[in-house]
């Protein structure tokens, strides 16, 4: 869906949706349309003036149809729908667990890309944390699987997918590592939400240069942990170990890291997990300079980091819960 979306929002195209999306108990203003046979031809399947039934939604189950496809032209106004139609859907135990994933995931990316882009602090704080709380909600499920849920990430260079991305990496993560309060894991979710607040200040025509940055550019770059840090250091509702995620998930143990250079026992544990995932979600996503790599070829390259700028057990544990995919 990641490359059908960026290609169809260029132009008035069509965008595959799960049936389960829906809900009948909020009107779905969009139009829905379905594909018949392998010459991609769509035609209307339901007006946005004709409610969404219990009974319609029975049918449609029985017909087989899983997925649906909305134009182009309707994205945001079908996310809005997701948004006012979150807590519905999280709810519905008859919608599969990946399917309340994927909608919550596309919540997710609108709401970070709104708050990220106002630039205003308060607003992005109490967002994630609300996120959070989905987050962690859904990943802890007993039902989770993680195969089912990174299926339904997307993988593009925004740093609101990026961010949210990594959020549910480290969730994932931290659980794998031992870490079992939902109040811990909730504070990670929104620590990760958080950890690129510091890039919202780096122009744009650095963040997606096709081409390699000069020592001027990565310089800026390399600034944005201090700037995060500086803009949530005097809140209250962080903790320190949050605080932490922001200033030290680019830090290495042998201490090649930025921005301080510290290493080993000085990097808070919460920013190893963070370190961890932020490197593997750079490198399997598209990059404006290149296409996002094989898991295979990711873990070639963080084989030869691990112990020496990344923890050895945490990479270690995370390479094994995603090679069970």
């Amino acid at each position: 869906m990641n490359q059908t979306l960026e290609q169809a929002t260029e132009r008035n195209d069509y965008i595959p949706i799960s049936a389960s999306m829906l809900s009948p108990s909020r009107l779905c203003e969009v139009a829905l349309y379905v594909c018949d046979g392998a010459d991609d031809h769509y035609r209307l399947f339901r007006t946005p003036n004709i409610p969404i039934t219990t009974e319609w939604m029975l049918k449609l189950e029985e017909t087989g149809r899983r997925k649906l496809y909305i134009s182009s032209l309707d994205h945001q106004n079908f996310q809005q729908y997701l948004r006012d139609n979150l807590q519905d859907v999280l709810a519905d135990e008859s919608v599969g667990v990946s399917d309340r994933f994927g909608s919550l995931n596309e919540v997710v990316r609108v709401v970070l890309g709104e708050v990220f882009s106002k630039g205003n602090v308060d607003a992005t704080v109490t967002a994630v944390d609300e996120l959070g709380h989905h987050m962690v909600d859904m990943i802890c499920r007993e039902d989770a699987v993680a195969s089912e849920l990174c299926g339904v990430m997307y993988h593009d260079y925004h740093t609101f997918t990026h961010s949210a991305n990594v959020s549910y990496y480290c969730v994932m993560l931290a659980k794998e590592v031992g870490i079992s309060s939902e109040e811990d894991l909730r504070q990670i979710a929104k620590g990760a939400l958080l950890h690129d607040l510091g890039k919202l200040q780096i122009p744009n025509a650095i963040l997606t240069k096709p081409g390699k940055l000069t020592d001027e550019e990565f310089s800026i770059v390399k600034m944005h942990p201090t700037t995060g840090f500086r803009k949530l250091c005097r809140r209250q509702d962080l903790s320190a170990a949050q605080l932490m995620m922001v200033y030290q998930h680019h830090e290495r143990l042998d201490g090649s890291g930025y921005p301080v250079r510290i290493g080993g026992a000085e990097i808070h544990f919460w920013a190893k997990i963070c370190a961890v995932t932020d490197v593997f979600e750079a490198l399997t996503s598209n990059r404006p300079y290149r296409a996002g790599m094989s898991m295979a070829a990711a873990f070639e390259i963080m084989d030869r980091q691990s112990g020496k700028g990344l923890d050895e057990e945490v990479y270690r544990l995370w390479k094994a819960l995603m090679q069970k995919r």
